[in-house]
């Protein structure tokens, strides 16, 4: 759910559903979207790992560096999915990265949108 590439497919699934009047649900089989929304997280980790992106007028971390931000804030998985779900941000798990831009507006627009209006 917090992937790019799954948010670039659902773009185009979203387009789909709204053309032929489906609705969309988002769920990973155990949680939905609004469990990473409502997820309480450490707000060091999550400045640690905006500040990691704003170096140098915005960069990549990739994952040796978020592990070091993680294991030195005690960060979860979880939470981290909150952070980025939150913040906008691009991960790209598989190899990993994380990076400010997230290019995949409709997904936010339309499913974040939607889940905060509950």
């Amino acid at each position: 759910m917090v992937d790019a590439r799954v948010h670039r497919k659902l773009e185009a699934l979203i387009e789909y559903c709204t053309t032929h009047g489906f609705g969309l649900l988002l769920t990973n089989g155990r949680h939905s979207i609004e469990r990473l929304l409502e997820k309480e997280y450490n707000k060091d980790f999550e400045n640690a790992l905006i500040d990691g992106l704003n170096e140098q007028g915005g960069r990549t971390i990739f994952f040796n560096e978020f592990k070091k931000i993680q294991e030195t804030h005690h960060g979860q998985w979880i939470e981290f999915l909150a952070i980025v779900l939150k913040n906008n941000l691009g991960l790209y798990p598989f190899p990993f990265k994380l990076t400010k831009k997230n290019n995949y507006s409709k997904f936010r627009e339309v499913i974040i949108k939607a889940t905060n209006n509950k």
